[in-house]
Order: structure tokens, then sequence, then C-alpha cells
């Protein structure tokens, strides 16, 4: 798998399900498809998505409000961990996190 391309980019409606697949599967009953609509709607530069190989692999989501911020919701999928795609995950939050606070 270390050759296929991995890509970090914006979360989409179209991987609204996805996304609610990977809270089920973790068990995360409050995180369903419509809390990821809400995120959506709120912050779509904050909600992302990494594929492997073109294929959905994670997700990641961070929020700002106000001079507060969240980074939350962050799942990589059991066949693909440990390929470092929850640091990139991550890295993207934290950066989009810096650009959107107020300090």
């Amino acid at each position: 798998m270390a050759a296929e391309r991995v890509e970090t980019r914006l979360m989409q409606e179209t991987d609204l399900d996805f996304a609610a697949g990977c809270t089920r599967s973790e068990s995360w009953a409050s995180e369903t498809r419509p809390a990821f609509e809400d995120f959506l709607a709120h912050d779509s530069e904050g909600c992302f998505l990494v594929e492997v190989g073109g294929a959905p692999s994670g997700i990641c989501v961070a929020t700002s409000y106000g001079r507060m911020g969240f980074i939350g919701e962050l799942i990589v999928l059991p066949a693909v961990r440990g390929l470092g795609l929850g640091g990139r995950l991550l890295e993207r939050a934290i950066t989009c996190a810096k650009t959107i606070s107020v300090y």
C-alpha cells in the first residue's frame, strides 16, 4: 500500500455516508450523518477526508467557535492504520484551526 497515492482533501456532501460509517464502526453513537451535515454546514473548510489509492480511508473535523476551536472525529479505517494517515489528517486540522482561530 505504501506505493499507492495518498491524498488529504476537503470532505464533500458525497462523503457524509462514509464519515458516518466510520463513526458507526467505532460505536460513536452521537456522531451520525446529521452531525456531519452540521459540521459541513458550519465550516466546510474544516472537514477532511484522506484517500489511499482513491478510496476513502479516514476522516477528521476541525472547527472554530470564535476564540475556541475543536478538532475531533479522527478515524482511520483499520485496514490502513499504521501508514501515517491519522497524522496527516491531524496536521491538516491543526493548520486549519490556526488559520481560523482569533488570538
